[in-house]
């Protein structure tokens, strides 16, 4: 399952270009009107999706090329009887038949002439899902174009949240020199060579050659992990390669980009226990990943492993019976002081924690952590976001959707929590922040040594649901 949502200020950094479909509508009346009268009334509306077997997730941009409203009511029909609204976002969704309504939030009623609104809602279907072909704004029909006889506004140049590009830079703490590099560069600019067997996966991986690995289709590592070494980049061919079981990264190996993949672990109770591992290693960036139903972790990163970011991954469990439904792990525990002191600096940006994820989103221990823009829709959850032995985060920006406890601190041992311009939608439990634990001497982290510009928390759902995951 998937999800989304809004907001104003836009990211400019460069993006991998995502399929958005304009649909010109034509009829349906739903809701009350809250424009006023005698005021020219118009607007356009682009709907997209992203689909698998058996559901969607559907992104709604409402654009008003009228005058200014306060207070809609967006109505559509499903072309298919099968397809049906599951949960939403940014508005408060509706279903009677195959007819849709979604109203205004408090936050987002108010939409000024030419501007927008991002809204969106995962989506279950038993067949095809076509695309609704009409849609109405406060029973006005969005034509793309304001009422007969009404001034047509001069277009904004901004593109609304959520919408256009995907981010495909490298940001955070990988960027970042330290440990004898200036960067993470991963293979490089080594000719791609195409993998399609486990074989050849775990030779090229595994040797001391830069390379980059292009994964076509599906590769099965069975109960163990494939090794990952040094100056390496693994990238999917296209949206939906993968890897089934693990990779893994030992101790002094480090420069490895591995993205653009989906990687399903295990399940419970099986090897390898991680998907995603690294012990000791540097310089890592996981990047525009899908990863699901790990034995035990998702993606643990221990043993003094330094200069990581973490970004544009989707983090996910189908099994509710796994009680080890564990998203990310920096260091594994509080005694690992000699491997992990004054190491473990991670960026986590743009990550969606989502279906039946239960806690470390992630948990950060010794390190510097900066954890911005992730998508947090988990819930049921025991914790999101744990810091705790030594550690400083910055948790910014991001939208808490129904979690609880979205950040807390870890074991009695000094750490600082600076949270910041977060939203909280439906959470509970603790926002923990300030000093944590006893004896002091952690200072905040509030200046990250790398150049990144934040969005904000409120188009968070919509540019992340559509852009974490392969693309």
């Amino acid at each position: 399952m998937r999800l989304v949502r809004p907001g104003a200020a836009r990211s400019r950094q460069r993006r991998v270009a995502l399929a958005a479909v304009p649909l010109i509508a034509g009829g349906l009346v739903t809701g009350v009107s809250a424009i006023q009268a005698q005021a020219a009334a118009g607007c356009a509306v682009t709907y997209t999706t992203s689909d698998w077997d058996g559901g969607f997730t559907a992104g709604v941009s409402i654009k008003n090329l009228g005058d200014a409203v306060n207070g809609w009511t967006l109505g559509f029909t499903f072309p298919d009887s099968g397809q049906k609204v599951s949960n939403g976002w940014s508005a408060a969704w509706s279903q009677s038949g195959r007819n849709v309504t979604a109203k205004s939030m408090d936050w987002n009623a108010a939409i000024a002439s030419g501007g927008s609104v991002e809204i969106g809602f995962n989506g279950l279907s038993s067949g095809p899902n076509p695309k609704p072909s009409s849609f109405t704004l406060n029973g006005t029909a969005c034509t793309g174009s304001t009422a007969p006889g009404s001034p047509t506004p001069t277009p904004t140049d901004t593109p609304p949240p959520g919408s256009g590009t995907c981010d495909t830079a490298l940001h955070g703490w990988a960027a970042v020199a330290g440990a004898g590099r200036n960067t993470t560069t991963g293979g490089g600019d080594a000719t791609p060579q195409t993998i399609t067997t486990l074989g050849d996966l775990q030779k090229y991986a595994g040797d001391s050659t830069a390379r980059v690995l292009r994964i076509s289709g599906t590769i099965n590592t069975g109960t163990s992990a494939v090794n990952i070494a040094s100056n390496k980049t693994l990238v999917g061919a296209d949206k939906n390669a993968t890897i089934q079981g693990g990779l893994n990264i030992e101790s002094g190996n480090g420069n490895i980009i591995v993205r653009n993949l989906n990687i399903r672990g295990a399940g419970y109770g099986r090897y390898p226990a991680d998907t995603l591992a690294a012990r000791g290693s540097d310089h890592l960036w996981f990047d525009h990943l899908n990863v699901q139903d790990a034995g035990d972790g998702l993606l643990d990163l221990t043993k003094g492993s330094d200069f990581l970011t973490v970004s544009w991954v989707k983090f996910w469990y189908t099994d509710r019976n796994n009680s080890h439904r564990f998203a990310s792990l920096i260091s594994a525990g509080a005694d690992h002081d000699s491997t992990d002191a004054g190491k473990e600096n991670a960026t986590f940006h743009h990550n969606w924690f989502a279906d039946l994820v239960d806690q470390r989103m992630p948990r950060m221990l010794f390190g510097k952590g900066h954890v911005y823009n992730n998508y947090y829709t988990a819930t049921g959850n025991t914790y999101a976001v744990g810091v705790g032995a030594l550690a400083s985060v910055l948790i910014e920006n991001n939208y808490f959707k129904g979690t609880h406890n979205p950040h807390q601190f870890m074991y009695d041992r000094p750490s600082y929590i600076t949270a910041r311009g977060n939203a909280y939608d439906n959470t509970s439990g603790k926002r923990d922040s300030g000093a944590g634990g006893t004896g002091g001497g952690v200072t905040p982290f509030t200046d990250p040594p790398y150049s990144y510009k934040p969005d904000t928390a409120a188009d968070v759902p919509g540019i992340v649901s559509r852009c974490a995951g392969p693309q």
